[in-house]
């Protein structure tokens, strides 16, 4: 159990600007593919890419941190505590979603405040039903002003507990592996 949460992660990553890449396995079809690439964008130190969110799918732009278990998404009536400048953050409107589920208002994700929720995410054409996350209200960190292509959070780190919702993903893959990799050259100082 131990080598599963220390290999846990194959992650090969050179810190450049330059295309990455997210791959995701399955152990049953649950999508035409039981393979999913994501490919992931990048400023300094932070990947993001597209996760498509409820029914209809509604895209949203996640970061994804190595180490977090959080997932949050900016709800519909949230206060950022600041003005939105080139882009238009993506929101989550549970009205929007007939998968859509309420599990529990007034919840704490790390330093967000919101609402738990339950709907299917698609990840690299790969389609999950029933995944936790926090639609948040408030709290939401420093940084989301100055990256203004973020509209939310998706940790890769697991839980030990069954509630995770990376722990669900894994209950949908062949091996507990998610591969980051990124292409281009490596600079020495």
């Amino acid at each position: 159990m131990l080598y599963y949460y220390i290999f846990l992660f194959k992650l090969f990553l050179i810190i450049l600007p330059t295309k990455s890449c997210i791959t995701i396995t399955t152990k049953r079809t649950l999508t035409k593919n039981s393979v999913g690439s994501l490919e992931l964008n990048s400023i300094e130190h932070n990947r993001w890419g597209s996760v498509y969110v409820g029914n209809p799918e509604k895209e949203f732009q996640l970061l994804f941190q190595l180490n977090s278990t959080d997932f949050w998404l900016i709800n519909e009536n949230a206060n950022l505590g600041f003005k939105e400048k080139d882009r238009t953050k993506q929101r989550y409107n549970k009205n929007k979603s007939s998968s859509s589920k309420l599990i529990k208002e007034g919840v704490k994700e790390g330093n967000i405040n919101g609402i738990l929720f339950q709907d299917n995410i698609e990840i690299g054409n790969i389609k999950i039903q029933n995944i936790t996350f926090v639609s948040g209200i408030t709290g939401f960190p420093n940084y989301l002003e100055f990256l203004d292509e973020i509209d939310g959070v998706f940790g890769l780190s697991p839980l030990k507990t069954e509630k995770s919702f990376l722990n669900l993903i894994f209950k949908e893959v062949n091996k507990p592996i998610i591969t980051l990799y990124t292409r281009g050259y490596v600079l020495s100082s």
